[in-house]
């Protein structure tokens, strides 16, 4: 089930809105087939696990990270193939919350007389999947705050230049965002930094881009705006600001801007923010700023998760991240790892 997981995670930034899911067919002791769910639209891991197979499935035992769907889709149901390979066994680590699954392709298999295990390594299971499951199960995006910092918490100081952190650790960023859905900013970040929120410099399909700007500051003629034909980008705004701005509203949409209105007038609320991106099949949002925005989702305890990049530079007076005003919270699962002088903390946010 380990190696299921940790082959899974390949499909990270290809599959989603679907989940991330890999499995192993293990006959005599050997693995004898294996597959992943590759794109989002493609063959299933199961499929692809049988068809690596071929006869030794008779009588096999599939391991499997997600139980195996029993509906059709964009493919056809995985447990028709688990039954008519001749799979003795299935175990599955969790069960598939989507509501046309949710236990029903368990029973499926139990009554063609298969054998199903539920429960193994659960916990690295959800995590694995933990944007997926916070869609279906919480009706929301899984939310991730990013920032970088000095040693001395500052995000921003006159004696810093424009980037805090070095460029290695500017390219992990973008691969952060590559295994996003959606990337957010308000839009005091867009006015000050005019930044493409892309993933340009690692492989991967870049975010969509979302502008929180509930009076509809945008500058028109940002990178954002300029470059929505190519990666798509959503102002999320009131009602109000579209009816006392229609000149800028015809620009952004002959730009190819969307924009969606969450209420009459400012300020905008988050669940109104997050139901939108659920609505839109976002499983994972990166939030990168600016500070009123990562202090707002902390202050409304709605942050899950959090990547602090730390510079070893120390910035004397300038703007902290963090201080005495929001709730108090602690990281939970910690990673460190290094890229150039900077570290990057990362860990489960836990408002206990």
């Amino acid at each position: 089930m380990l190696h299921a997981i940790r082959a899974a995670a390949a499909g990270r930034g290809h599959v989603e809105p679907n989940p991330m899911v890999a499995a192993t067919i293990v006959a005599d002791g050997k693995c004898v087939g294996e597959g992943t769910h590759e794109v989002f639209g493609g063959p299933h891991a199961e499929i692809n696990a049988l068809n690596a197979a071929g006869p030794a499935a008779r009588g096999a035992t599939l391991y499997v990270n997600l139980e195996p769907c029993c509906h059709h889709g964009k493919t056809g149901p995985c447990t028709d193939a688990i039954i008519k390979a001749g799979i003795a066994r299935v175990v599955c680590a969790i069960i598939d919350p989507f509501e046309q699954v949710n236990g029903k392709g368990i029973a499926t298999l139990q009554l063609a007389g298969i054998q199903v295990d539920v429960g193994c390594v659960e916990g690295q299971a959800r995590q694995l999947n933990a944007g997926y499951l916070s869609l279906i199960e919480r009706g929301r995006p899984l939310v991730l705050v990013k920032w970088a910092q000095t040693i001395d918490g500052k995000i921003s100081s006159p004696r810093l230049g424009r980037y805090i952190t070095s460029d290695a650790a500017r390219v992990e960023a973008h691969r952060l965002r590559s295994q996003c859905q959606g990337i957010l900013v308000g839009v005091g970040t867009v006015t000050a930094d005019d930044p493409q929120l892309t993933c340009r410099s690692v492989p991967g399909v870049s975010p969509h881009r979302f502008i929180l700007d509930g009076k509809l500051r945008t500058p028109t003629a940002s990178q954002l705006v300029e470059t929505a034909r190519q990666t798509p980008v959503t102002i999320l705004t009131t009602a109000s600001a579209v009816a006392e701005n229609p000149a800028v509203v015809k620009r952004f949409k002959e730009c190819g801007v969307n924009i969606v209105e969450l209420g009459d007038k400012p300020p905008i609320k988050w669940a109104e923010v997050l139901k939108e991106l659920a609505r839109l099949k976002v499983t994972c949002l990166l939030v990168e700023g600016g500070r009123a925005v990562i202090r707002s989702l902390l202050n409304e305890k709605l942050a899950d998760l959090a990547a602090i990049f730390i510079s070893p530079k120390f910035a004397g007076p300038g703007l902290p991240i963090l201080d005495d005003a929001l709730p108090s919270f602690r990281l939970e699962d910690v990673r460190v790892r290094h890229f150039g002088p900077d570290a990057l903390m990362e860990g489960r946010i836990d408002y206990a």
